[in-house]
This record gives C-alpha cells, sequence and structure tokens, in this order.
C-alpha cells in the first residue's frame, strides 16, 4: 500500500477492515508521529474501531543498560533499543488476539521506559507503533518493518524537527546550550539515518499539519535559537 494521504480522516479510511490490524508510523525524531498516532487512534475509535497507540521507545535499554555498554550519549541510536523484545510483543499481538498483552512506554519525566503501562485487550482492533526506527530498511529493524499490515512515513524537514527537539531537551531540563548541543549531533544524526535508510517505496506518505510546527511555536523557538547565534539548516 502506497499513497499520499492528506488528513488523520484520510489516514483512517485507508486502514484496511477484517481482523487485527497492526500500523507502523515511522519518521525522524520530532516529526510530529506521537501526535499523529493518538489523533488517529481517537479517531478509529469514534468509528467503532477500538484502537490503541504505542511508542516504539518503550523499548528503549535502561539507562543503567546503555551505561554498562557505553552507549549512553548516543541514546536514541537504533542500537540502544531492545529490538528482539519488540519483536517478541509484535509476535503475541498478532498470534495470541485473543490474549491480554501489557507493553511498555517511555517516560519524559524520569527517562526511562516503564514496564506494563499499555494494556491491549482483544477488544482492540488497529494497534498503531510509531517510532524513528520502524520502516529502516536495515537490520534487525527489517524484520520489525515487515511485521505491519499498513506502514506510514512522516517526512518532516529539519528544521521544524530542530525547533521542536530543542523545545523538548529544555523541558526535560537541559539549558539552552546543552539543548542545541545534543540535538544538533545526537538527534541529528538519528534524523540523518531515519532520512537515508528508512523503506518507503510501499509506504503511504502523510502529509498532514501535524507535520508542521505552529506559527506561535516556530516563532517562540526561532528566537532564543537565534539568540545564541546558531542558524538553522534546513534538508
Amino acid at each position: 500500500m502506497n499513497g499520499r494521504v492528506a488528513s488523520v480522516e484520510e489516514l483512517a479510511g485507508a486502514i484496511p477492515p477484517g481482523g487485527r490490524k497492526l500500523v507502523a508510523i515511522g519518521g525522524p525524531p520530532g516529526a510530529g508521529k506521537t501526535t499523529l498516532a493518538m489523533r488517529l487512534a481517537t479517531i478509529l475509535s469514534e468509528r467503532k474501531r477500538q484502537s490503541v497507540a504505542v511508542q516504539m521507545d518503550g523499548w528503549h535499554l535502561s539507562n543503567g543498560e546503555l551505561a554498562s555498554r557505553g552507549l549512553q550519549a548516543r541514546k536514541g541510536a537504533p542500537d540502544t533499543f531492545d529490538v528482539p523484545g519488540l519483536l517478541n510483543a509484535i509476535f503475541r499481538l498478532k498470534e495470541m488476539p485473543d490474549s491480554r498483552v501489557y507493553l511498555p512506554a517511555y517516560s519524559r519525566t524520569v527517562h526511562e521506559p516503564i514496564a506494563a503501562s499499555v494494556l491491549v485487550d482483544p477488544s482492540v482492533e488497529v494497534i498503531i507503533f510509531e517510532g524513528n526506527y520502524l520502516l529502516l530498511g536495515k537490520p534487525p529493524w527489517t524484520e520489525v518493518r515487515s511485521q505491519f499490515d499498513v506502514t506510514v512515513c512522516c517526512s518532516t524537514r529539519w528544521h521544524v524537527c530542530r525547533e521542536r527537539l530543542v523545545e523538548r531537551q529544555m523541558e526535560s531540563g537541559k539549558s539552552l546550550t546543552d539543548a542545541v548541543e545534543w540535538v544538533d549531533h545526537v538527534d541529528r544524526m538519528n534524523f540523518d539515518t531515519v532520512k537515508h535508510q528508512s523503506h518507503t517505496d510501499d509506504s503511504l506518505l502523510y502529509e498532514g499539519p501535524e507535520l508542521r510546527a505552529s506559527t506561535q511555536d516556530r516563532n517562540e523557538t526561532e528566537s532564543v535559537l537565534t539568540a545564541l547565534r546558531r542558524p538553522l539548516s534546513a534538508t
């Protein structure tokens, strides 16, 4: 399934009926995937197709494990996730639709995955996963990608993602300087990985308003970035 969709309502209509469906929303950090997944789940549920949104970030390795592997400075890169654990959860959702399955979520308060945060019971028809690497065209992520019935690509320009990511890092407690440093190195590297290594030929391309920063958000974030005198580079 491929093509372009311009609204969440149109995307909801593109998910085929009949049995449980797994949807993957992939795209770079800061693209608006979480917002899209939550809105899609709401609209589908309103259409009597019980749905739930699930964060790929719930399968982050713990901070302790990242530190033991020397990966803490690269948190969020493809190799900092429990991919076998994610695959096992997907298998249970697909092969045991009559079972209650608990899934993890990621806390932006404690910056750790939290087990058993999301309940998927047998009544749930559509499960919407969202995350940076769900469409990645390299092992082991190719096996993850192959499990989904519908894949959706959010393609957002770097300057929009950068604004959102800097704000997110500052909300987590970083100073403006540290936030920009993290975003321009770690997040930018992950952005480029998603942009250049995702396989999207058979995916729906979502082009809705969720992928664009609001005028207010853009102006507020732009002002602090300009004060730092580090120009935005669009790609």
